[in-house]
């Protein structure tokens, strides 16, 4: 019954494989980007030095997120990715991440965005978990989730925005990544300005960079 309801549903607690992705990424992205690879898949899911997990079963399930990100974005993102500094690729990773789960996506926009612009800019398991439960109001996938799961997607969540730089990894407290202007520049020149915002800039900022493209 949760499959059928799946396939009507935009939602996936599929994440729950993999937060951010930062390392894996990092490791499997030579390969992801080799044309001369056929099956990229085989080849790093039966390879245990590039994610090192016990099992086959284990890295495939890691590999499908990390190929779902992959594949989420435009292939020249990636060569625009290799060229960043660490924190700007995290920040880079957390668009993709955003980009492939609207569950995500979603949370990004009406928890988080929201806190930053209110007088608490804190963000806790609960605030997550209340989000859930308003989409499931509405999605009947989302609503056959078990408490489990719904656990499982709102923690995993919240240490994707931790492993992004975006929430403080010592308290529930937001705060922007500074990066150069460059690096924001980027998602502009994509059509992508709703990301700045998401990062929690501010619209004169925002202002500032998109100058810096006249």
């Amino acid at each position: 019954m949760a499959t059928n309801l799946g396939k009507n549903s935009p939602y996936s607690a599929s994440f729950t494989a993999l937060a951010l992705g930062f390392y894996e990424m990092e490791s499997v992205l030579p390969t992801l980007m080799d044309e001369s690879i056929e099956d990229k898949s085989l080849v790093l899911t039966r390879d245990d030095t590039r994610l090192q997990l016990p099992t086959e079963n284990s890295r495939q399930r890691v590999l499908t997120e990390l190929l779902r990100r992959y594949n989420a974005v435009d292939k020249r993102f990636w060569d625009y990715y290799s060229s960043l500094s660490e924190p700007a690729k995290r920040i880079a990773l957390l668009y993709a991440f955003l980009k492939t789960y609207k569950i995500a996506f979603d949370f990004q926009i009406n928890v988080i965005l929201d806190r930053w612009n209110s007088v608490d800019q804190t963000v806790q398991l609960t605030d997550i978990l209340f989000q859930i439960s308003e989409i499931a109001a509405s999605d009947p996938f989302v609503d056959s989730w078990s408490d489990a799961t719904k656990r499982k997607v709102a923690t995993k969540y919240l240490a994707t925005i931790r492993e992004s730089g975006l929430l403080d990894a010592n308290s529930d407290t937001l705060h922007p990544v500074m990066l150069d202007d460059r690096d924001y520049a980027y998602y502009l020149t994509i059509g992508e300005s709703w990301f700045l915002q998401a990062c929690f800039l501010q619209p004169y900022e925002i202002q500032r960079i998109k100058d810096t493209l006249l």
